[in-house]
């Protein structure tokens, strides 16, 4: 009697080194990132000053400042109709530093009640958006994205905001965080 290991051993043993020499030749696939152009009709956000800071210093800088800025938005019986966001205003990977401000975006920027914190206004114009799926880690693949595609169409930005749809501190599995990124256009 013949064993099943005899008889099968040999052809698995086969399809193993083909399933092997398929994966090891397999290329790594880009993730599919949709860039689309939208209007902005004109928006207003309230925030921080522009603070130019090394980008180490970017998280302890939100920690620190964005339940100020929504304790004032309470405070003014105020709701964002965002998540909260950021504005970069310049990032130089030289410097390893940027400019931004930790900001929310006002309803009715023509009526800010809080006079305390620093007012960010940007006129209707035409921004390139992407959704981002995954850790802060990926986001600079997603920027040099944005920054291909304003290259290859010959356009140019003023400013990037950055909207946190999920709470790191809320939600631990950085692959689930949402991060829409709009590149306001000149």
């Amino acid at each position: 009697m013949m064993s099943m290991d005899k008889m099968i051993g040999p052809m698995y043993e086969k399809g193993l080194i083909k399933l092997k020499n398929v994966i090891e030749n397999m290329k790594p696939s880009e993730p599919e990132i949709a860039i689309q152009e939208i209007q902005w009709d004109e928006i207003s956000f309230v925030g921080t000053d522009k603070t130019t800071i090394t980008m180490d210093k970017i998280a302890p800088f939100f920690a620190e400042n964005m339940p100020k800025i929504y304790g004032e938005l309470q405070k003014a019986n105020l709701k964002s109709p965002m998540a909260p966001c950021s504005i970069y205003y310049d990032w130089n990977m030289d410097r390893k530093e940027t400019t931004l401000a930790a900001v929310a975006c006002l309803e009715d920027g023509k009526n800010n009640k809080i006079k305390t914190i620093t007012m960010h206004n940007f006129p209707a114009c035409k921004v390139l958006y992407l959704k981002y799926l995954g850790g802060y880690s990926g986001l600079p693949a997603a920027h040099m994205a944005l920054g291909k595609y304003m290259a290859d169409k010959g356009m140019s930005n003023n400013c990037v905001v950055e909207e946190y749809l999920s709470d790191p501190m809320s939600e631990k599995d950085s692959t689930k965080w949402i991060t829409n990124i709009f590149y306001l256009l000149k």
